[in-house]
């Protein structure tokens, strides 16, 4: 609650929270993209996550995969709308 206030207070930055049980959301069939050479990664597949950590974290990077070029994530993002797309650059 101290963080929102100060947000608020400095109009500056944005936050956003999960609640303590989190909703299984269905991801739609990943073998295409995994097949797709332009994927590197899934996110979550890479990230070293602390174990008490595990379910928000794999939460928030479900539906995020690494990719080489922007160009590649600007492609794949035409066919795989409900993904996220990033570079190793950012």
């Amino acid at each position: 609650v101290n963080a929102i206030e100060y947000l608020k207070e400095k109009k500056n930055g944005r936050s956003s929270f999960f609640s303590g049980e989190l909703q299984t959301v269905e991801t739609t069939d990943i073998e295409p993209l995994r097949a797709d050479s332009r994927v590197k990664a899934l996110l979550k597949d890479v990230a070293k996550i602390p174990q008490k950590h595990q379910n928000i974290v794999e939460h928030i990077l479900d539906r995020v995969a690494i990719v080489d070029s922007l160009m590649d994530g600007i492609e794949l993002k035409k066919t795989h709308g409900d993904w996220t797309f990033v570079t190793l650059e950012g």
